[in-house]
């Protein structure tokens, strides 16, 4: 198996304030080039890239070409030069001899390498202009290669300043993915959070957000790992830490306030489940207005019940009033009695204290006949309790006089007579008083 060998690297800036070991070989990741260092300059030395070198080798070679072309056409004019140096020369030689034609060829001759050296002269220009161009190439290389060097590098990134428009997937690969707008716009309808997290159930779920309210403080709603739970809190002042997760036994972590219409099948408040409460106070009222429905029935029956006995206790006033009437009666009897027997001086002779006294006696029962039959009239028409008396008849007679029966509240429980004997005094005097 081969073995991979890789060299230490970093990107503009780290190799900037880098000095490396002597002939040491380091890579610039933003240029893409093999630095030499010296062991003391920071930095070192970036050599070129291939690109760069053969862009400016096309140049410096047809600068080089340029060059070599001016100066063989100096060389030539040198040539010429010389020539008519040696030409001159030679006329010199016989110049005592020659005549004015000669003198104007060498003058002719000197035109001539005049002629040659503004040539010559040309050629410089020339190389230099060509000089020139070939660094004026290399400039352009160079500005090439830094345009180069600062795109966006597949390796190592970079930055964009204008639109980009991607047609395909974009996938990110990183811990932090930093999106610096002041909207989001995404056509899906459906975010997916957490992907691929079937392996283990540790990290929470969610989303939170930035605010201050006096302090810098983390709002949102997540699922946390521990508990298995959904929270919507607020108040969380920790960052976020990198495994995102919100730690809810912090101090800061308060449960927030959530405004919505619920529906749920379980009801669970401070760990009680309020269902069965409910369903129990739901019976509990359903059972208390079908009770609530019986006692109307009930009322309804005593309200019947009541206008019975009002009207029963109505025909029991009209009894006692009759008792009363009757009694009222057998008063003035026997007030009119006892006139009558002290008006009659022979009756007196027969009668004696005894008799009067039963006299009075009866007078006395009448009086308290009257004063029983007032207070059961009055009782009765403020006492509606049903009274029966059966059967329905008059009482009170010659042979017999009534006895009417009341409670210790003044109600009159029972009416009824008794026959009154001919021996006792008392029927005597009542005898007597009817006359």
């Amino acid at each position: 198996m081969s073995t991979q060998v890789q060299i230490r690297r970093g990107n503009t800036a780290q190799t900037a304030i880098f000095t490396g070991a002597v002939a040491e070989l380091t890579v610039d990741t933003d240029k893409e080039v093999v630095v030499v260092h010296d062991g003391v300059t920071a930095g070192g030395y970036p050599l070129a890239r291939e690109s760069a070198l053969t862009s400016n080798q096309v140049f410096s070679q047809a600068s080089f070409n340029t060059a070599n072309g001016a100066f063989a056409a100096a060389n030539s004019a040198g040539s010429y030069a010389n020539s008519a140096f040696l030409i001159a020369n030679s006329a010199a030689a016989y110049s005592n001899t020659v005549n004015n034609t000669q003198n104007t060829s060498i003058t002719a001759a000197f035109t001539a390498a005049n002629s040659a050296g503004v040539y010559a002269n040309g050629a410089f220009v020339a190389a230099n202009t060509a000089d020139n161009k070939a660094t004026s190439a290399g400039v352009y290389a160079n500005g090439a290669f830094t345009r180069a060097n600062n795109s966006l590098n597949a390796n190592t990134g970079g930055q964009i300043s204008g639109d980009l428009s991607i047609t395909g997937n974009l996938i990110v690969s990183g811990n932090v993915v930093s999106i610096s707008t002041s909207q989001i716009v995404a056509n899906d309808s459906l975010i997916i959070l957490g992907n691929g997290n079937y392996v283990s159930d540790i990290l929470d779920i969610g989303f939170s957000g930035h605010y201050n309210d006096g302090t810098n403080a983390h709002s949102g709603l997540i699922r946390d790992a521990g508990t298995k739970e959904w929270f919507l809190f607020k108040g969380y002042t920790p960052e976020v830490d990198a495994n995102n997760n919100i730690i809810i036994t912090d101090p800061s972590f308060k449960v927030d306030t959530l405004n919505a219409n619920l529906k749920s099948t379980t009801i669970t408040i401070k760990g009680i489940d309020l269902l069965p409460y409910v369903n129990n106070a739901y019976t509990a009222a359903n059972t208390a207005d079908n009770k609530a429905t019986s006692a109307g029935v009930y009322a309804n029956g005593a309200f019947v019940a009541a206008n019975t006995a009002d009207n029963k206790a109505a025909s029991a006033g009209v009894y006692a009033n009759g008792a009363f009437a009757a009694a009222n009666a057998a008063q003035s009897t026997a007030t009119q009695a006892l006139i009558e027997i002290s008006a009659n001086t022979y009756l007196q002779e027969y009668i004696n204290l005894t008799q009067n006294n039963n006299i009075i006696a009866a007078f006395t029962a009448a009086n308290s006949a009257g004063v029983y039959a007032n207070g059961a009239f009055d009782k009765a028409n403020t006492d509606f309790t049903n009274i029966t008396i059966s059967p329905s008849q008059a009482y009170g007679n010659a042979t017999h006089i009534p006895i009417v029966t009341v409670s210790a509240n003044g109600r009159i429980n029972a009416i009824s007579t008794v026959a009154v004997t001919a021996t006792d005094p008392s029927a005597i005097a009542f005898a007597i008083a009817l006359g």
